[in-house]
C-alpha cells in the first residue's frame, strides 16, 4: 500500500519495544542515547527511549517520512532485535516536543527514588498485553508523560 505523497509531512507518532542482543552497560546506552540525539534534531523527530532490564521501548514523533525511515534504520541495527511495533498513528501535536529524544533507564535502582517513579512502568514494560491492543500502548505513554511533568 503506498503512501498518499500529501500526508509524507503528516505528524505521527510510532512506539515499538525491542530486545537488546547483549546486556548494555551506561556508557552503551548513552551512546546510543547521543546519536539519537544527534540524528533527531536534524530530523524533526522528538521522543522518548526506555530502557529496562533488556527491553527497549522507544517513541518517536514528527513527519511521517522522517520517522518512518528511522524506523527503518532502528529496525536494522544488531544491537537488539524481536523489534514489534506497538502503535503507529497520525498525531495532531507532539506529546514529547520538547524531548530531541528524553532517555530513562529504568534499570538504575536510583529511578525508585524519583518522585515521580511509578511502578507501573516496570510491570508494562514488556508484558504481553503491550503487544494486543494500542490502548495500553496509549495508557503507557500518556503515565509517564503525565509522570513527567510532575
Amino acid at each position: 500500500m503506498d503512501i498518499d505523497p500529501s500526508k509524507l509531512d503528516e505528524l505521527i507518532t510510532l512506539v515499538y519495544t525491542s530486545v537488546a542482543t547483549r546486556p548494555m552497560s551506561e556508557q552503551d546506552l548513552l551512546d546510543i542515547l547521543q546519536v539519537s540525539r544527534r540524528n533527531n534534531v536534524g530530523d524533526d523527530i522528538t521522543g522518548l527511549l526506555l530502557y529496562h532490564h533488556g527491553s527497549f521501548m522507544q517513541v518517536l514523533e514528527g513527519p511521517r517520512a522522517n520517522v518512518e525511515h528511522t524506523y527503518q534504520r532502528i529496525a536494522r541495527d544488531k544491537r537488539h532485535h524481536y523489534v514489534v511495533t506497538i502503535l503507529k498513528q497520525p498525531i495532531q501535536k507532539r506529546c514529547f516536543g520538547a524531548w530531541k529524544m528524553s532517555f530513562v533507564n529504568l534499570s538504575n535502582p536510583a529511578v525508585a527514588d524519583d518522585p515521580a517513579y511509578s511502578r507501573y512502568l516496570l510491570d508494562t514494560l514488556g508484558e504481553p498485553d503491550l503487544y494486543r491492543g494500542n490502548s495500553v500502548a496509549v495508557s503507557f505513554i500518556e503515565t509517564f508523560r503525565f509522570l513527567n511533568q510532575i
